[in-house]
């Protein structure tokens, strides 16, 4: 059995998954571009640096610890620390209770999906080439999307990253397994 073990309902099971994460994605998403009362500043000026596309050995790095923290989290049904690793404007529209329950379909099912075992000695593929776009109407971020060759099913990702106090943090999420890119 590899890490993502398949089995008959396995496509019943990553469909529903996706569709967590698109929610979950979309509520951050939506919550970014609305902000409510709280409208965050650009995020180019949260640094004294403008946002900029990071060497691809720093977008290795950041994209393997990102997903390692997220497995860690569904490991352990705890999103807490995951939480607090993540951009101020996403800590301030969503708790990690939130956060455990938009994942709630990786948790259940954790014992499939040990992201950080079945990357641990892989290099992601970004395609395309990260690039930075706006978030809502005033948040720079850095996109990017790509994949590892896990077996059976090969990892796809998209992660949207922020410059908050002058470092790169998570704005938003997006994994599963399969296919050719993410939703």
């Amino acid at each position: 059995m590899g890490v993502f073990d398949q089995n008959p309902t396995a496509d019943k099971t990553a469909f529903s998954l996706r569709w967590s994460l698109v929610i979950a994605m979309t509520a951050v998403l939506l919550a970014l571009a609305c902000g409510g009362s709280e409208t965050p500043p650009p995020a180019s000026k949260t640094s004294s640096s403008k946002l900029e596309i990071p060497s691809t050995e720093k977008l290795k790095t950041l994209v393997r610890t990102t997903l390692s923290d997220f497995s860690d989290a569904v490991q352990s049904a705890d999103f807490t620390e995951f939480h607090s690793k993540t951009a101020s404007v996403w800590r301030k529209k969503t708790t990690p209770d939130e956060m455990a329950d938009a994942f709630k379909g990786f948790i259940e099912k954790k014992d499939r999906f040990n992201i950080k075992d079945a990357i641990s000695s892989l290099d992601p593929t970004f395609s395309p080439d990260p690039q930075i776009q706006k978030v809502g109407t005033d948040i720079d971020a850095v996109v990017v999307k790509g994949f590892y060759p896990t077996e059976p099913k090969r990892l796809n990702f998209e992660l949207r990253y922020t410059m908050d106090d002058g470092v790169l943090k998570l704005i938003g999420i997006n994994v599963k397994t399969g296919g050719q890119e993410p939703l």
